[in-house]
């Protein structure tokens, strides 16, 4: 429903007809009744899978990777309930500073082996957007428009500085941990590999949006800001996923990913002055991220669940599993008995 809901809005934004979805309330009320439930459903998880006894590392390999999904769409709905439109280059900036943040917390569980929960993390930003979501539907989202009296600037400017600022702690608290080395040989992440290569395929996922924003003859970005975000976006979640992934299973990560042909196609359009309209290579970007970030997600679960012999969203094992289980003690029992026959048949003859 909540990525169904940020969809909504996008679309709306796509068609310049964005005034209705600041306007009503009922945008900003769906924001909080979805991410509430997003944050409900993501701690009941845990709860369910200690009450059924399922508890695996599974758990954390699922919600980290629908997380990063999630945090690709999640701040773009909450800059629409804040208008945060009107500053094109500060939703810029604290949109891509949030997709850092989080590839960055799973950099650091990659290098130490250990999940570590800060004060200021992705429950508290929740809470925030949830605070802010339902002070913009009971006023508005012009709201946010009002200046500080003492620093002069609009509140959304000031949310912005605040956001800011613990990302500067947040940030020096990751390259502190990061710089004194893994819980591999020598120092090494948990796949044995450089603690600093992982910045690479960030730079990648972070440098082509900049490039195509700067170098865009017709100002791409603040022609469609929110369709810029998303593909761009996408391009993070899948290489955050990739991190994650390379945790769990102890492997090396790679510095370019499939993801990034749609971005590098809008780089290469621009490089050639631009032969394709920039708007329809970006919704093709975005199309082509979507499908691939899905197909290797659905690629990702088929092979767990073939691999492991479980349902993706069932408690249990296949009725093949079952079968084997309930007929591998009866086999055992009758090779126990065949044995212990042939053993009286020696015996017998040598009496």
């Amino acid at each position: 429903m909540y990525l169904l809901y940020a969809c909504f809005c996008l679309m709306g934004y796509a068609n310049v007809s964005i005034t209705f979805f600041k306007a009503c309330f009922f945008t900003s009320l769906v924001f909080v009744v979805c991410v509430f439930a997003y944050q409900t459903l993501d701690a009941l998880d845990g709860l369910q899978a200690r009450r059924t006894g399922s508890c695996s590392q599974l758990g954390e390999l699922f919600d980290h990777g629908c997380d990063a999904l999630s945090t690709c769409i999640l701040p773009i709905s909450y800059f629409i309930i804040i208008g945060f439109d009107d500053w094109p280059m500060l939703m810029f900036i604290q949109y891509f500073c949030i997709q850092a943040l989080f590839y960055v917390a799973h950099w650091r569980c990659y290098v130490t082996g250990v999940l570590a929960f800060d004060r200021v993390g992705v429950t508290e930003g929740l809470l925030i957007g949830i605070l802010f979501g339902t002070i913009s539907s009971i006023f508005g989202s012009s709201i946010w428009s009002i200046k500080d009296p003492l620093l002069g600037l609009e509140l959304k400017v000031v949310q912005f500085l605040v956001f800011s600022v613990v990302m500067f702690f947040l940030a020096v608290q990751f390259a502190d941990t990061i710089s004194q080395g893994g819980c591999g040989k020598y120092g090494t992440t948990v796949a044995n590999t450089s603690v600093l290569f992982p910045v690479c395929p960030l730079t990648l996922a972070l440098g082509f949006p900049v490039l195509v924003a700067i170098n865009s003859p017709v100002n791409l970005y603040h022609q469609s800001p929110f369709i810029f975000l998303l593909t761009f976006g996408i391009v993070s979640a899948k290489v955050s996923q990739r991190l994650v992934i390379a945790h769990m299973t102890k492997s090396a990560i790679y510095l370019f990913d499939a993801v990034m042909f749609g971005a590098a196609l809008l780089v290469i359009n621009q490089y050639f002055s631009c032969p394709l309209p920039e708007v329809l290579v970006l919704w093709i970007s975005l199309t082509f991220g979507a499908v691939n970030i899905i197909l290797y997600d659905a690629d990702v679960c088929i092979q767990l669940a073939d691999f492991l012999n479980i349902y993706v969203f069932r408690i249990g094992r296949p009725s093949s599993m079952r079968h084997n289980n309930k007929n591998t003690p009866v086999k055992s029992s009758v090779q126990d008995n065949t044995y212990k026959n042939s053993l009286r048949t020696r015996n017998s003859s040598r009496n």
